[in-house]
């Protein structure tokens, strides 16, 4: 039975795998529509994804398609790029050209990795900077131009990430890294059997909420966040209620208030019979 009470105010989404099934598929209509009605309601909405910025605006742009309310807010990159889109301020929270160094000779000894660098400067240009002693193998190129790093660039990162062909090698490195001598400085996220992501230690999707929670002058209890993945831990920390849109980890279920089990318009199922407390279409 439906016993939800909370009045959501803001609503956080996560894009992979929660409002979008792939890397590279659209919005649904359901989950359009039933976000539109969330708005037309009075909530505010922010996309909060792990994507850079040019992967997350057009998820937006066909989101605000549906009707004609628009979302004002994205967070890229785990919570270290959040961008009101009607003014166009960024706030920003990278690792520094100093630290992301560190994390490079930290890595240097180790084997199959494959090592992004989403830098200010690569974010501007579109392009990611990986290093060239750690390139095994190549896949998930559609995520940006790639280029080597070179003498004199400035690494100033929003994020780093950690792609990996083998699930143990990539178990071994996040124990590694949790245990290094920059655990204090990064916060190290495992968001798959193949994936680490690295930002600055106190930054995360939980930042982004609690800053447009503070413009809007909302309470944590008013505040709803959907995800599928440990990635969005921090996200559900700062939110009210929870909802796991057929998480990929068992692990997360426990952090979840609701399951929803599917990612056919999930979003919109959890929306109508929770949020807006009506049938889904």
């Amino acid at each position: 039975m439906n016993n939800l009470q909370t009045k959501c105010e803001l609503l956080s989404l996560d894009l992979d795998g929660t409002l979008l099934k792939t890397a590279t598929s659209k919005a649904q209509n359901g989950d359009r529509f039933a976000i539109q009605e969330m708005m037309d309601s009075g909530t505010k909405v922010i996309i909060n994804s792990g994507r850079p910025p040019w992967r997350t605006l057009p998820a937006i742009k066909q989101i605000d398609s549906a009707g004609k309310n628009k979302i004002q807010y994205m967070s890229c990159l785990n919570g270290t790029y959040i961008q009101d889109l009607i003014s166009g301020e960024v706030i920003s929270n990278p690792l520094s050209d100093e630290l992301t160094r560190k994390i490079i000779e930290l890595l240097k000894p180790k084997r199959n990795i494959y090592l992004w660098l989403y830098t200010v400067k690569g974010i501007q240009d579109k392009v990611i900077k990986m290093t060239p002693y750690l390139l095994l193998f190549n896949f998930l190129t559609n995520r940006g131009n790639i280029k080597n790093i070179v003498a004199g660039d400035d690494l100033t990162t929003y994020k780093v990430d950690l792609l990996f062909p083998f699930k143990s090698t990539c178990t071994k490195t996040y124990n590694f890294l949790i245990n290094c001598y920059l655990k204090d400085q990064i916060r190290v996220t495992k968001t798959g059997d193949r994936i680490i992501e690295i930002t600055q230690k106190n930054i995360s999707k939980s930042f982004a909420i609690e800053y447009v929670a503070k413009q809007f002058n909302i309470q944590k209890q008013n505040i709803v966040s959907m995800g599928d993945t440990p990635n969005d831990l921090e996200a559900f920390k700062a939110s009210g209620v929870t909802f796991g849109i057929k998480p990929k980890n068992k692990a997360l279920y426990q952090y979840c208030n609701y399951v929803i089990d599917t990612k056919t318009n999930g979003v919109a199922k959890a929306i109508h019979k929770y949020l807006l407390k009506k049938e889904t279409r």
